[in-house]
């Protein structure tokens, strides 16, 4: 049965917060999300319906769809309920929406740095290992290496392929069993739940509780008990303290030092994602192409004029 993909979800979210906002049955939502939608949203949407139907808790229909963060989404939903701020549910949304927008950006970046590594092993294959095998009983004096590679790659053509498939699976079935967010979007994620929480006063171990089910995070979830004065919860605030401003409230600095803190792991996150979806892959494209261009240079071109310079 197919799961629910982060943008359906966002769209799920979208709907519930929507409903909440306007103060609309959210039953009346989940049945307009059973027509002319993706089959997988549908079967969310009946999910959520028929939940309600039977008498459970919004949170708890949430938690029974398809999908690697129904947990998460179920503590958003719950926490919105709750303290009656929809922002909880939009800022999550968000992020399956960023996090869809990264692999398309992923997959578009890393399609030319493959595309060249194949081109690179299809001329090697077809073209430099038979013409230095050709040459090689000739005047020709190719370097050990070279040969050895050449006469290693016409025997065994079939490793590369095999090893960089098996490599190309791995990463795919890796990223579909994807069932957290990346740290820093957890992070992120659990100090704005957190603030918008605190500034609907919103009783300090629940907002902890349902900020860290939101963020997804094993070790925020296993804080016992939890106050601010844990471990993981001090060193967010004091990654964000703001110090001693006049005029803020011992809450309204708590609130902006979370809010700090939030902000600073959104910009990890934003270095993350510029790391694996540009610099990384055009380094790779560098590498690759110009390490195809230098090998065919020196190992192939440069021992053949080298002999027809001495001829």
């Amino acid at each position: 049965m197919a799961q629910l993909s982060d943008s359906q979800l966002a769209s799920l979210l979208d709907e519930i917060a929507c409903s909440m906002q306007v103060n609309t049955p959210i039953m009346d939502a989940m049945q307009r999300l059973q027509k002319h939608q993706p089959a997988s949203l549908e079967r969310a949407a009946a999910t959520i319906a028929d939940g309600l139907q039977r008498g459970e808790s919004l949170s708890n229909s949430v938690a029974s769809i398809e999908s690697p963060l129904s947990r998460e989404a179920a503590a958003a939903t719950d926490a919105a309920a709750a303290g009656g701020n929809t922002e909880l549910l939009t800022r999550m949304s968000g992020q399956l929406r960023l996090r869809t927008e990264s692999a398309r950006r992923l997959r578009l970046a890393w399609f030319y740095p493959i595309l060249l590594a194949v081109v690179a092993y299809v001329v090697a294959l077809l073209v430099m290992g038979p013409l230095i095998l050709r040459f090689h009983d000739s005047a020709i004096t190719w370097p050990p290496v070279v040969l050895g590679s050449a006469q290693w790659l016409q025997t065994n053509a079939w490793i590369p392929p095999l090893a960089m498939l098996g490599a190309f699976l791995g990463v795919v079935v890796w990223l579909a069993q994807r069932n957290r967010l990346p740290r820093d979007v957890r992070l992120q994620l659990f100090c704005q739940s957190l603030a918008d929480q605190v500034m609907h006063d919103v009783a300090e171990d629940d907002a902890i509780r349902r900020a860290a089910k939101i963020s997804g995070d094993p070790a925020l979830q296993a804080i016992e008990p939890p106050t601010l004065d844990s471990l993981p919860i001090g060193q967010l605030l004091a990654e964000g303290d703001v110090g001693d401003v006049a005029g803020l409230g011992e809450q309204q600095r708590l609130v902006c030092s979370l809010q700090r803190a939030a902000s600073l792991h959104a910009q990890r996150a934003a270095r993350s994602t510029y790391l694996w979806t540009r610099l990384v892959p055009r380094l790779a494209t560098i590498l690759i192409g110009g390490g195809m261009i230098m090998a065919y240079a020196s190992l192939v071109i440069a021992p053949v004029y080298r002999q027809v310079g001495q001829w």
